[in-house]
């Protein structure tokens, strides 16, 4: 990771790069580290490594609002503690991605430049770049990090938050060991990785906490079912129009059809029915906003019977019709 500033900043920029025991007023005492400064406030970097992950801290003092980026050499999953301040950052998605003070998230990240908006203040972040290594060991027991890890695997151009998850005492204290480690060389390295496991067990602590990433019943998922329920939500979107059925899309899944129901609790947070209809609305909103279709041809495109049908579940969703949301959707 590699902070890029705009080029009316850089030109009055200044850099120090310091080592131990320059370093001994800083969070992490041992780790080399950055400081720059110029006419917008200033940027601390320090660092570390460890065979299975990359530790970086990073301090901003702003005192206007700025628009920086954040280039990535490669597609990563990086937990982040935001410890101080709240940004946002686009990791190629149609939104920004807002990153809370007090919070914590494992993000994918795809390799290239992602805009991030500071506003004037301080911020104080943590960032740890997990290896796929140590990802895998989790993957596919939690959903969460499973969309992560395969993600990093297809090589996703579309990046991921998984969170917020609040930074409780527990993880302050296990954040302010893996920060300020008194040992030295190989017992330093050994003390920080033993910490980056404490942090990943307190992640799944947090993720299974979250109703969302419980399926119910006592279906066990390997990470070729989740990836087969995945795609068999993919599949039941594209084909709304054929009233596929789930037991059709279950035998071509090869999957059990109570597995594939509960997997998709699992996998969208709801049953298949709901996905249909979230995905149908909004084919729904964009026929309405993109095109003059009747309102009885739309309903057609999105598998209702008729444009009562079609108005019943676009009410029920949205709380107005088709033609009010067609009326008062902005032109462009």
């Amino acid at each position: 990771m590699q902070y890029i500033l705009p080029e009316d900043l850089v030109k009055d920029l200044t850099k120090t790069t310091l080592n131990s025991p320059d370093t001994a007023s800083f969070e992490m005492p041992h780790a080399e580290t950055d400081v720059m400064q110029g006419s917008f406030g200033s940027i601390v970097v320090q660092r570390d490594s460890g065979s299975l992950f990359d530790l970086r801290l990073s301090f901003f003092e702003i005192h206007h609002p700025i628009d920086i980026s954040v280039l990535m050499p490669e597609h990563t999953a990086i937990l982040t503690y935001v410890l101080q301040g709240t940004s946002s950052i686009s990791l190629n998605t149609d939104y920004a991605e807002a990153i809370e003070d007090g919070a914590y998230y494992l993000l994918y990240a795809p390799m290239g430049i992602h805009p991030v908006k500071l506003e004037a203040g301080g911020y104080l972040i943590i960032h740890i770049d997990l290896s796929q290594e140590l990802l895998d060991r989790l993957a596919y027991k939690h959903f969460a990090m499973y969309e992560v890890t395969s993600s990093i695997n297809d090589k996703h151009p579309v990046g991921l938050a998984q969170g917020p998850y609040r930074i409780n005492g527990r993880v302050r204290d296990t954040l302010n060991k893996l920060l300020r480690c008194s040992f030295e060389d190989e017992e330093r390295a050994l003390y920080q990785e033993a910490r980056v496991f404490d942090l990943l067990l307190l992640l799944v602590e947090d993720i299974k906490s979250n109703e969302f990433n419980k399926a119910p019943g006592n279906y066990k998922f390997t990470a070729e079912d989740l990836k087969a329920i995945k795609e068999a939500g993919e599949l039941r979107i594209e084909r709304m129009a054929d009233g596929i059925t789930m037991k059709k899309i279950a035998r071509e899944k090869n999957l059990h059809p109570k597995k594939l129901q509960h997997g998709f609790k699992l996998v969208f947070g709801g049953n298949a029915a709901k996905l249909t209809t979230e995905a149908r609305i909004e084919k729904a909103k964009t026929l309405l906003r993109e095109t003059d279709m009747s309102i009885a041809d739309i309903a057609y495109e999105t598998g209702y019977a008729n444009d009562s049908s079609l108005a019943r579940a676009f009410r029920r969703e949205t709380g107005i019709t088709p033609a009010t949301y067609r009326k008062e959707e902005p032109e462009y």
